[in-house]
């Protein structure tokens, strides 16, 4: 029996709960064939299979670098992501899903919209992917309802009792590892390829972004800079007056383009940002969907954001990006996962509880990013 780990873990309830259901595990066992009478078969005769997890942007962009895999490696199988509007978007057009699903309503997982359970036991699921490596319970609980037979989920962390496909992935790690360990224990491949997340804008995406890069002026020989500065999140983020800092020194030193992005309702703080540090800078509020946004960052020379879900996309763009991670979880976990990305958090700065977050995050100097984006602007170049 493999017992989980307390490293595994940020509190001991959680690992002595985690513990106790590898005790319980024969029971759990029972109960789990007795809601679902139908047996699971190796991966290898799935024929078609669900994909649940977390559903921000991040957390969906994190499993695209490994769906081309997932498909290559079981091929007779259909997949479908169980997702919700908004962040699914970048979801859209990937050929290795045979649909995406956008039954959700929240990250609850039983949080449904109307119908949506009569239209999942339509499709005859015969096997579940739970690919949240933080909580498998509540995607579990899910397939058990829906009656899936076969269930793939992480079990370092319990419940081995109620997966059918347990995976044992190496942990700690970044975050787009897990699910690529999940993969690869399904596929028998080597979990080595890239972590980079993959976007497939399609010719109107393309042409959104080139219609707002020239209305913006740009040439395609400028240098352009794009920084988000706000954040789904409101605790652990850098202070919007580092950001203008930043810009403004960089402006004036290398005199780079820089456009401000953000959301729908961001356009306020937008132009004060500009304003109160006199930056020449365009403004793009929530003007581009996300796979035009990827495609729009494509032509930038670098990102400088939050750790949020524009440097995920930004990544996706294949750009250098600076970021700032969140100091409130594991440094491994949340670092930096491609060879384009920098993170100005030093690595002893890690699992800040939650008030102390904005008080150690306010005493790292403007200077270090200023010192890493002029370099990057002097030597970056875009890979993808």
């Amino acid at each position: 029996m493999n017992f989980p780990q307390r490293k595994s873990f940020k509190k001991k309830s959680s690992h002595l709960l985690a513990v106790s259901s590898e005790l319980l595990a024969p029971a759990l066992r029972l109960g789990a064939q007795l809601a679902v009478p139908q047996k699971s078969v190796p991966a290898s005769e799935w024929r078609r299979a669900l994909i649940v997890g977390d559903m921000h942007i991040g957390d969906l962009l994190y499993r695209t670098c490994s769906l081309a895999q997932l498909k290559g490696g079981l091929p007779r199988c259909e997949f479908y992501y169980l997702a919700a509007d908004g962040a699914a978007e970048v979801l859209a057009d990937n050929p290795a899903l045979a649909g995406i699903l956008l039954l959700r309503n929240s990250d609850r997982m039983f949080d449904l919209k109307n119908g949506a359970w009569d239209r999942l036991r339509e499709l005859q699921f015969d096997a579940i992917l739970c690919t949240s490596a933080i909580r498998a319970w509540p995607e579990l609980a899910f397939a058990l309802k829906l009656r899936i037979p076969s269930r793939a989920a992480y079990a370092h962390r319990g419940l081995s009792g109620v997966i059918t496909h347990p995976v044992y992935p190496r942990h700690p790690q970044s975050l787009p590892g897990y699910f690529r360990d999940m993969v690869s224990a399904l596929t028998g491949q080597s979990p080595d390829w890239p972590m980079r997340p993959v976007v497939y804008p399609n010719p109107t995406d393309r042409e959104q972004a080139e219609k707002l890069w020239r209305e913006f002026g740009y040439k395609p020989s400028e240098k352009v800079m794009a920084c988000f500065v706000t954040a789904r999140q409101t605790k652990g983020m850098w202070p919007v007056e580092w950001f203008g800092e930043v810009l403004q020194t960089v402006q004036n030193k290398c005199g780079c383009r820089i456009v401000l992005c953000g959301a729908n309702g961001d356009n306020d703080k937008l132009q004060e940002l500009r304003r109160q540090f006199n930056l020449s800078a365009e403004l793009n509020p929530g003007r581009l969907g996300l796979k035009s946004l990827v495609a729009f960052l494509t032509k930038c020379s670098l990102t400088l954001t939050q750790d949020s879900g524009p440097r995920h996309l930004s990544n996706a763009a294949g750009i250098p990006v600076v970021f700032l991670r969140n100091t409130h979880v594991d440094a491994i976990e949340t670092g930096r996962y491609c060879e384009t990305e920098t993170d100005l958090i030093p690595p002893e700065i890690n699992r800040l509880p939650v008030e102390e977050q904005n008080n150690v995050l306010k005493m790292l100097p403007p200077s270090k990013g200023v010192e890493t984006i002029l370099s990057l602007l002097k030597n970056g170049v875009n890979i993808i």
